[in-house]
């Protein structure tokens, strides 16, 4: 794929035309500005699920049918996102709801369920056409579709998981140390060691599908929105599954035991974040050529410390060298800061303006 200033259509009519195009813009080896999306034959778009056990004959349990309400709600959040910006439900109307909703089959002497959503995603990219010329629509819409209709859905769940237990682990080790005798810590050891092997094989299995979620959450705030509803959508399958020896998301298996030690406990949801303050520079890594990321020590406060991405740095230079300034002096400077919260802590930041603080006025004696 190669950049060109004439409009043209890229037929989309496998799932790895979308990963190829989502590199591609993340590369800047695709002119998304010029580039028409074209679904026409994209038979891989669908919802498929497969469960198996002994209640799971041709039929479905109602709290199955719970799971797959809310995994349609996810995408109609989703949908509200990227048409209205606003992903409440409420923001669509009948008609649009109805041109987007997922109707899921039974195929003959199994519990599999599938969805098509071709229609779908062509209703999507029609509402859109005007929107598409903008990086982080486009990027938006390639990570919905391979989110929720291509294999990307456990994979991405998956990989978040590895990120919170490293960060519950750090956490929470002294407590455990503390608190547990040997034998029960050594055997939750053992659990949480399975469990990460499990998820890690899982997501190594999507080989460099990974890197270009992260990539794009990374390059559109809006993605970032995007993979956050897949993943409570891809949640809601995974903990509404009861009675199921095993769950089949888009291809990918997840037994009974792996679905309980994920969903045992109730993770704190994803909040949604804005917000604005001193900060000192601790440190900066410039070396990916999509993101400038930033270690942040808030100046009083809450005193939160984390990571921040400025995206393109080249859009953002004046951003960029107010930052720069910032830690070559050792003074703080003014961020403004979207992000989401889980738990208590600050994930996905990402800096929207940065610039040094006015200096007070003198008072005039």
């Amino acid at each position: 794929m190669v950049a060109t200033a004439e409009p043209f259509v890229l037929h989309i009519r496998t799932e790895q035309d979308a990963w190829d195009a989502l590199k591609g813009v993340l590369d800047r080896t695709l002119d998304y500005r010029n580039c028409i999306l074209d679904f026409d034959g994209a038979d891989w778009l669908a919802a498929r699920f497969t469960y198996s056990g002994r209640n799971f004959d041709q039929s479905i349990t109602s709290t199955v049918m719970r799971g797959l309400i809310e995994y349609q709600n996810g995408f109609y959040r989703t949908a509200a996102l990227l048409l209205k910006s606003d992903d409440r439900i409420t923001r669509l109307s009948d008609l649009e709801k109805e041109s987007l909703e997922l109707v899921f089959r039974v195929g003959k002497g199994s519990s599999d369920l599938q969805a098509k959503a071709e229609g779908q995603a062509k209703e999507l990219g029609n509402k859109l056409i005007d929107k598409m010329d903008k990086k982080d629509v486009f990027v938006a819409v390639l990570l919905a579709l391979v989110l929720y209709f291509g294999n990307g859905p456990v994979l991405h769940y998956m990989d978040n998981q590895v990120e919170e237990r490293r960060i519950e682990s750090s956490e929470r080790l002294e407590a455990r140390r503390i608190e547990e005798s040997e034998k029960g810590r050594d055997l939750e050891a053992q659990e949480k060691s399975r469990l990460m092997d499990i998820i890690q094989g899982l997501v190594a299995e999507g080989g460099d599908k990974a890197k270009i979620v992260k990539r794009a959450i990374k390059a559109s705030p809006i993605a970032s929105d995007v993979a956050d509803h897949s993943r409570q959508a891809t949640e809601e399958i995974l903990r509404n599954s009861g009675g199921a020896d095993s769950v089949t998301i888009q291809g990918v298996t997840v037994d009974r035991e792996t679905i309980n030690s994920i969903t045992k406990s109730t993770r704190a949801k994803s909040v949604k974040l804005v917000f604005s303050g001193l900060f000192l520079v601790v440190g900066v890594d410039s070396n990916d050529t999509d993101s400038y990321d930033v270690r942040l020590e808030e100046v009083g406060g809450e005193g939160r410390n984390f990571i921040a991405q400025l995206e393109d740095p080249l859009v953002g230079s004046r951003y960029q060298k107010a930052i720069s300034t910032a830690e070559w002096n050792h003074r703080p400077v003014m961020i403004h800061i979207v992000a989401r919260k889980v738990g208590e802590n600050i994930r996905d930041a990402k800096i929207v303006k940065a610039y040094s603080p006015r200096k007070p006025r003198k008072k005039k004696t």
